[in-house]
């Protein structure tokens, strides 16, 4: 580990100037917003637990178009003052099965944020990722120093995720990518340590099984680097057969589980899955969509 000495001072210090370079510089950006992503009103609608009734709004008003005051579209951004944090979550759940493709995790942590007194504002996606974008600076420093072995490898990945154009559009948006990012850097370091140490023990199982059902919870796709890591432990561990066992069994009962309390991947609604086949149908849209983005995220870091 880094001891407080002289040598190690520096090297604090860089990690804090780069990680607020990052936040001034994602700061600014929020702050030229004018206008609300798409994607962003959607995590509203949903963490504010208005989604299904926003939908059975638009159905309505679709038999006789007209036009209305602004006060009803923005009272699908209030979260209802008779609803108690179990409520909403319970009716986030409900609706985001009901409307949409995306798991609950980060939704339910959006609507936290917003009962806590945040409003409803283009700045909102930068204040719910701000604890997971240091968080995640910090990781990656120290997954870059174990790796490594010396801070200046582990300060240039650092340096990439505070100012990388890719990095800073996530942290602005109201979705899931910061948060995701947290749960895959710490499953990492994680495995990591059990390769170093040569030893997969019941608290790293534990932990790497937690961060695989709450990943799950919050994107589908965690269970891709879930699926890498795995492989990288029965390799690692390959002669120790009973930890991994352990390891499997406990990994599949987490998946069971969370399938159990979010089966919408599973048993999506119609509506949903009338608009995935539809869109599956476009090809040519699947295929930019597919390589987009590790264009978008890996290819600068590499060359870097």
């Amino acid at each position: 580990m880094l001891s407080l000495d002289r040598n190690s001072k520096w090297v604090i210090a860089v990690v804090c100037v780069l990680l607020l370079l990052g936040l001034s510089i994602r700061g600014y950006k929020a702050s030229t917003f004018e206008k609300y992503d798409h994607d962003d009103l959607i995590s509203f609608l949903a963490a504010s637990s208005q989604l299904g009734h926003y939908h059975q709004f638009i159905d309505a008003n679709a038999q006789s178009p007209q036009w209305l005051p602004s006060a009803d579209w923005q009272q699908f951004f209030a979260v209802p003052a008779n609803q108690s944090a179990m409520d909403n979550w319970r009716t986030i759940v409900s609706d985001l099965q009901t409307h949409d493709i995306h798991p609950p995790g980060y939704f339910l942590w959006l609507n936290s944020v917003i009962r806590a007194g945040a409003e409803i504002s283009p700045h909102l996606g930068l204040i719910s990722n701000v604890p997971f974008y240091v968080m995640n600076g910090l990781l990656l420093f120290w997954l870059g120093y174990r790796l490594f072995g010396r801070p200046q490898e582990a300060l240039l990945a650092l340096a990439v995720w505070a100012l990388a154009s890719a990095t800073i559009d996530t942290s602005l948006a109201a979705r899931q990518y910061e948060i995701l990012t947290s749960f895959t850097l710490a499953s990492t370091l994680i495995a990591l340590s059990t390769i170093t140490q040569a030893r997969l023990s019941l608290g790293a199982i534990a932990s790497l099984v937690a961060l695989s059902f709450f990943g799950f919870l919050t994107n589908y796709q965690f269970l891709f680097h879930a699926s890498a890591l795995s492989i990288v432990l029965l390799i690692a561990h390959r002669q120790r057969l009973q930890p991994l066992v352990i390891y499997a069994l406990a990994s599949l009962l987490a998946l069971a589980v969370a399938l159990y309390l979010y089966p919408a991947i599973l048993e999506q609604s119609q509506t949903v899955s009338e608009w995935n086949q539809d869109r599956l149908t476009d090809f040519s849209d699947r295929l930019k969509n597919a390589l987009e983005e590790p264009f978008k995220f890996w290819i600068f870091g590499t060359l870097v």
